[in-house]
């Protein structure tokens, strides 16, 4: 009997297209000095882009390791495959916002005026869920809206299983790694 290293790796033409599976889930996580900012994201073949159809999740810049754990988590499980069969594929990829509807109701919650302003001081952690395992890497400010990761920094992974207290915790170390705007 073969073993699974007998076996060739999966393909696309070895599966129908309505059996394809996410190979993996993203999420990403903002602290802004006004707000924490967890959002859902629509991965693509070749990447990742916002969902106009996933719900975010505004919490105070405070909130406790439970708190930001479970918005993780919800934002991992909204987060979809949208391969070039899904019916939301050209929607999702040409899907552009204007500044003003990309960045209205962010400067208007924070309550000012200019992305410089809300910008300052934020930190970001990018969520990759693939395998059974949450992997956050924190980035550094490249410009207003903009993250870079950086090559060789260290990520900090969890189970998919762990609870919302401990992610929340893993999102803080993180999130405190990450160089601020």
């Amino acid at each position: 009997m073969p073993t699974w290293e007998d076996r060739p790796p999966p393909s696309r033409e070895s599966f129908p297209d309505r059996c394809m599976v996410p190979l993996f889930k993203e999420a990403n996580v903002v602290w802004f000095r006004y707000y924490l900012w967890v959002e859902p994201l629509a991965v693509l073949n070749a990447g990742s882009k916002r969902d106009p159809d996933a719900t975010e999740h505004f919490l105070p810049p405070d909130a406790d390791d439970a708190a930001l754990g479970a918005a993780a988590h919800d934002a991992l499980r909204q987060s979809r495959w949208i391969g070039l069969d899904h019916p939301d594929f050209w929607r999702v990829i040409h899907g552009k916002w204007s500044e003003e509807e990309f960045y209205g109701p962010l400067l208007d919650r924070a309550g000012v005026k200019t992305k410089r302003t809300l910008y300052k001081g934020a930190r970001h952690v990018s969520m990759l869920l693939r395998d059974g395992l949450i992997t956050l890497s924190a980035n550094d400010y490249y410009g207003p809206g903009a993250w870079e990761g950086i090559k060789g920094r260290e990520t900090i992974e969890v189970p998919e299983g762990v609870g919302d207290a401990d992610l929340g915790a893993a999102i803080r170390k993180a999130l405190e790694m990450s160089r601020p705007g």
